[in-house]
């Protein structure tokens, strides 16, 4: 029996009765549910055997797994717990094993929120199983420098997001270590016995600073650069004065020191000494003319997003299930692959337009946790430079590292992602300035790049395809998708997914009288959520009222800002 096969006689035994009985699933009431099948205690056997978890565990993981490889968009605990036959309140009792799943890296989930959170199953669990092998850490390893520390970035920013706590991060950290015992990081990390003569909250400094030097360039740390590091410590006011005072280990071992300003030193700024960037990051560069074009984008790992639940009419989720199955692994390479025997462009480039708030990013980031695809997320503000030639030159570098990340691994090409794209990819100017003539060569530019594009690229716009787009422009976009505002149906969905315990006539009731996007809806639900903290609030119908009306800030009349 294979680890699929075992997967799969679980899922059908655990989700056997959900509709008939749903408040009696398998693992919660054993001696008392009917049984209308055979245990299959075979494959029982090879999961909790091999894997290293329980009956109930291998239930969970069997159900996560069937909804993450069958659904355009993460599971979620409402799915879950629906597929499974029980209530939101028995799949709180859930939470220890889901945490164990965690742990051993089986799923990934938002730590902090789980009530909010999505489940994602890492593409190394499921490239594991899918050869009838068992997931090891090393699935997860990362030796070469700069991929080393966009992974630790990515963690970081997991927890600044308060997507997970300090405990988390350094577990997550950790597991980064020991998982790439081959990069010179942790080789050097080991020979200066870092694991024992660091305690937790240097080792943690010193590896955000490595990663901050290497991603954004940072030389030289305040205290509120990294203060969010130490928020949830008890001891956040005697870490600061340790690090004025450089009474620390990482001082004392020649990591880090105070920064020389003219001459001087200042207690209120740290940064890493010759010795820590000699040993740790060799020959990486750090200067900031010439890792700009790397600072133009930062990869974000696709077992790191936290989906969202969208809604979309009939339409729109046609065509986004469409696009979810051409970027699974096997069917594209198979698509690439018939392209290329006809002499076609083999990339797929994608156009996501319309109203604001109607979720072109989000689907961006789902798409990217449904196919296992990491997230190449471009900062248009990095790209241009007021060097002359050098914007230009910064693009064709983005490029051609995209293009490399693509070769290097072809069967889980990243997604090229464009925010807000109309900004570089509008209409060719008519050329009055200098800066007319960078734009449009750095247009240019993007059509060859469209013309030879090997990957994946999504571009997400506001405006509409006759305001915003050359025609050159839109004719290389192969698939394009209008994300349309919300229908009354739609809102409804949206307004009780965002307050599930809103009646479903009140949430028809906000749906007709707000003809407001999910960003919007969002945004409303964040304000009730501060208040409830704030000051206890219930919801009620009219308080929700009040929100949208102080959420519609316009009322339609243009006032000039300036002289006349």
């Amino acid at each position: 029996m294979t680890l699929t096969d075992a997967f799969q006689a679980v899922y059908e035994y655990a989700t056997r009765e959900s509709n008939s009985d749903p408040d009696l699933p398998e693992f919660l009431t054993s001696d008392t549910k009917p049984t209308t099948m055979d245990r299959p205690d075979a494959a029982y056997a090879r999961l909790t055997t091999e894997l290293d978890i329980t009956d109930r565990q291998a239930e969970l993981l069997s159900v996560i797994l069937e909804l993450a490889l069958s659904a355009t968009s993460c599971p979620t605990p409402t799915s879950v717990a629906k597929r499974l036959g029980i209530t939101q309140i028995k799949f709180l009792t859930l939470k220890p094993d889901l945490e164990r799943l965690a742990d051993k890296r089986y799923i990934v989930f938002n730590r902090d929120r789980l009530s909010h959170s999505a489940f994602i199953i890492p593409n190394s669990f499921v490239n594991a199983i899918s050869n009838n092998r068992i997931p090891l850490v090393s699935d997860i390893e990362t030796n070469s420098v700069p991929k080393f520390c966009r992974r630790l970035d990515a963690i970081f920013r997991e927890f600044y997001d308060d997507n997970m706590d300090f405990k988390t991060l350094v577990a997550e950290m950790d597991l980064l270590l020991t998982s790439s015992p081959d990069c010179r990081i942790v080789k050097a990390w080991n020979d200066n016995n870092c694991p024992k003569e660091l305690c937790k909250y240097e080792q943690v400094l010193f590896i955000f600073m490595l990663s901050r030097a290497v991603c954004r360039n940072e030389s030289s740390f305040e205290w509120e650069d990294y203060a969010r590091l130490f928020y949830d410590c008890d001891i956040v006011s005697e870490i600061a004065a340790t690090i004025e005072s450089g009474d620390l280990d990482l001082f004392r071992m020649g990591l880090i020191e105070h920064e020389n300003c003219d001459g001087l030193e200042s207690t209120e700024s740290i940064c890493l000494t010759s010795k820590a960037k000699s040993e740790f990051l060799g020959d990486i560069k750090t200067s900031a003319r010439i890792c700009q074009a790397d600072q133009a984008f930062h990869i974000i790992p696709h077992d790191q997003i936290t989906c969202k639940e969208l809604f979309f009419n009939d339409r729109e989720q046609t065509e986004l299930d469409r696009l979810a199955g051409l970027l699974q692994p096997d069917n594209f390479a198979q698509i690439q692959l018939r392209l290329k025997e006809k002499g076609m462009r083999r990339g797929v480039a994608c156009l996501f337009y319309g109203a604001p708030g109607t979720g072109k990013t989000a689907s961006c980031y789902n798409l990217s946790a449904a196919t296992g695809r990491d997230i190449w997320f471009v900062d248009m503000a990095q790209l241009k430079s007021k060097w002359v030639g050098e914007s230009e030159q910064n693009l064709s570098n983005l490029f051609r590292s995209y293009h490399k990340a693509v070769r290097e691994n072809p069967d889980a090409a990243p997604i090229m992602v464009w925010n807000e794209a109309d900004a570089i990819f509008g209409r060719r100017r008519k050329v009055e300035h200098a800066v007319d003539k960078m734009e449009n060569a750095m247009q240019n530019i993007i059509l060859q790049e469209l013309e030879d594009l090997e990957g994946i690229l999504i571009a997400t716009t506001n405006f509409s395809l006759k305001d915003g787009f050359d025609p050159a422009m839109e004719r290389r976009f192969l698939i394009k998708v209008c994300f349309d505002k919300p229908e009354v149906n739609t809102r409804t969905k949206i307004w009780r997914s965002m307050f599930t315990e809103l009646a479903e006539s009140d949430a028809r009731t906000l749906a007709t009288e707000y003809d407001f996007s999910g960003g919007l809806i969002e945004n409303i639900n964040r304000k009730a959520t501060v208040d409830y903290v704030l000051t206890g609030r219930q919801l009620s119908l009219d308080y929700l009222r009040e929100l949208c009306r102080a959420e519609q800030i316009s009322d339609g009349t243009r006032h000039i800002i300036g002289f006349s």
